[in-house]
């Protein structure tokens, strides 16, 4: 059987009367690359937000590598945010360091025995990974968007976690820019094996990486399964926010992609 390495059961959350998660349930597998679709407002980052333990649900359960979040105080929790990499919207670079050190961080930060030799080369072999051997010295300002995007996919896998989760990753980036960051998200999982949660609005991307595609519609997710059962899907509200894309567009260039 596969591991399961996420594991959501009816998940909650709220704001005063508003309700965001309504009883979410999913699971994702070992090796395995999920995108959570929805529209704007849906609750794919207060979702995102609950499941890294930045913001806590109010009720429901979220097992993280076989370890329960929910109930976890900040000290409980650092263990677990230890096995987990986050590439956030914006990057989240450290402004007032370079890209070495940036990649560096999580290395001198809970790696403390780790020679400063073992860290430049992990650096570096990371610049590698991501395809950018030669920005080690500039600062993220010096960056375009998309560059400083896979800088800071490179700080999220440094540490080896157990999962990945993508919060909007191409969100205010051109479409060729765009593009390549599916194919480098794609890289990771075939060379690192690495696990992914995808949380974007970006029914390309979605299509392009996915082994499946979960919709999060009225608080709940009104599909999970794999890309081409989404064909089958009847639901009115995934229907609509897939609309011809899938069915004319994009079987098309995702087999000329392949």
């Amino acid at each position: 059987m596969k591991e399961i390495v996420v594991e959501v059961q009816n998940l909650h959350k709220s704001f005063g009367t508003n309700q965001v998660l309504s009883g979410v349930d999913f699971e994702v597998c070992r090796g395995e690359t999920l995108v959570v679709l929805g529209g704007s407002g849906s609750g794919k980052s207060v979702l995102l937000k609950c499941i890294t333990g930045l913001m806590a649900a109010d009720s429901g359960s979220i097992r993280l590598l076989g370890e329960e979040m929910i109930g976890k105080g900040e000290r409980e929790l650092l263990p677990l945010r230890k096995k987990m990499g986050i590439l956030f919207q914006g990057g989240a670079l450290f402004d007032s360091m370079n890209v070495f050190d940036n990649i560096a961080f999580g290395f001198r930060e809970h790696e403390k025995d780790m020679p400063e030799e073992q860290v430049a080369a992990e650096v570096m072999r990371l610049l590698k990974v991501v395809k950018l051997p030669d920005v080690c010295d500039r600062m993220p300002a010096e960056l375009s968007g998309g560059m400083q995007k896979r800088v800071a996919l490179a700080r999220a896998v440094a540490l080896k976690p157990g999962v990945i989760f993508y919060d909007e990753p191409t969100t205010g980036l051109d479409p060729e820019t765009a593009r390549s960051i599916y194919h480098l998200i794609r890289d990771m999982k075939q060379h690192l094996s690495v696990t992914s949660v995808v949380v974007s609005h970006d029914i390309e991307l979605a299509f392009t990486i996915a082994d499946r595609i979960a919709f999060l519609k009225d608080g709940k997710m009104a599909f999970v399964g794999p890309v081409e059962e989404l064909r089958k899907c009847t639901h009115e509200g995934v229907c609509g926010f897939i609309g011809t894309f899938y069915r004319d567009g994009m079987t098309g260039r995702k087999n000329e992609n392949n």
